[in-house]
């Protein structure tokens, strides 16, 4: 339903908007101003179409990497592509987070606990509205294989609403607290036409590390493909991106979300079976601390 709101929302404004160029098209013997309003206009209508077309195209692969029903830990690896993940928010940080990350056109993906969002509705959507993507992180954050089954899916569920309430369309992501996950889990998020995504590099700033270990982590694992762990509630991961964010960039490596990287260099069905052993690097020492 979310998603054939959205769908339908963005033709509308596309069909507005050409109706709008047409009108200031037509008619008239005056020559067309210097910097057009239709051009400008023009311009709107395409760029529009085109967030509509990428829209589908990331739609069509989170809806294929659902049905295949595999957790996802890196891209293909053969596009230079690195998905940036924050977990956790939203938080009293969250703000500081999108004022840098926006100021340095980097989207990224949240994975969203479910208790923190009443409250802090206002970053959600901002951060919805800047492109990032929306993923769910269970709604109290505890450890999914000890509980029962029952308990599983209203964890799951639970965080699935509270977002939903916020963006107005429910996130089709999701990520277990701590990796924790087994057999019953990924039933559950098989059921619910979700997709679960892991990573494949942790810089382990959940643990509370410096700034420069959490930007040599992430630095050292900035490969094609890679989907790099981090955390919204954490001062010293806001530190370390601006060295991260450098270095991408001075590896000609290209930021984007997670449904980008699945529609655009998605992983083969090789790599889903292999898990951490599919991915081109795998920089997760110790326990995840996610």
């Amino acid at each position: 339903m979310g998603q054939r709101t959205t769908l339908a929302a963005l033709l509308a404004a596309l069909v507005v908007l050409g109706a709008v160029v047409a009108l200031l098209a037509g008619g008239g013997d005056d020559p067309p101003p210097r910097h057009a309003p239709e051009r400008f206009l023009g311009r709107q209508v395409a760029a529009a179409g085109r967030d509509a077309a990428d829209h589908l195209g990331e739609l069509a692969a989170l809806r294929r990497f659902a049905r295949i029903g595999r957790p996802v830990y890196c891209g293909g690896a053969r596009k230079p592509m690195v998905a940036l993940t924050l977990d956790d928010g939203p938080w009293p940080l969250s703000g500081r987070f999108i004022a840098l990350l926006a100021r340095e056109h980097v989207p990224v993906t949240v994975f969203r606990i479910g208790r923190n969002v009443p409250g802090r509705e206002e970053y959600v959507r901002v951060e919805r509205n800047l492109g990032w993507a929306s993923g769910s992180h269970t709604q109290t954050h505890p450890q999914l294989a000890q509980l029962s089954t029952g308990d599983q899916e209203d964890e799951i569920l639970a965080g699935q609403r509270a977002s939903t309430r916020a963006l107005g369309r429910p996130p089709m992501l999701f990520r277990p607290p701590y990796e924790s996950h087994d057999d019953r889990t990924d039933r559950i998020i098989r059921r619910h036409g979700l997709v679960q995504v892991l990573w494949n590099v942790d810089t382990q700033d959940a643990l509370g590390v410096s700034a420069s270990t959490i930007a040599e982590r992430a630095i050292k694992g900035l490969h094609p493909g890679s989907i790099i762990l981090m955390h919204e509630v954490q001062e010293n991961t806001l530190k370390a991106l601006p060295r991260i964010i450098r270095a991408m960039r001075q590896r000609g490596l290209e930021p984007v979300t997670v449904p980008r990287m699945l529609a655009e260099d998605p992983p083969t069905t090789e790599q889903l079976r292999k898990g951490f052993d599919g991915c081109p690097v795998d920089l997760t020492p110790g326990k995840a601390a996610s």
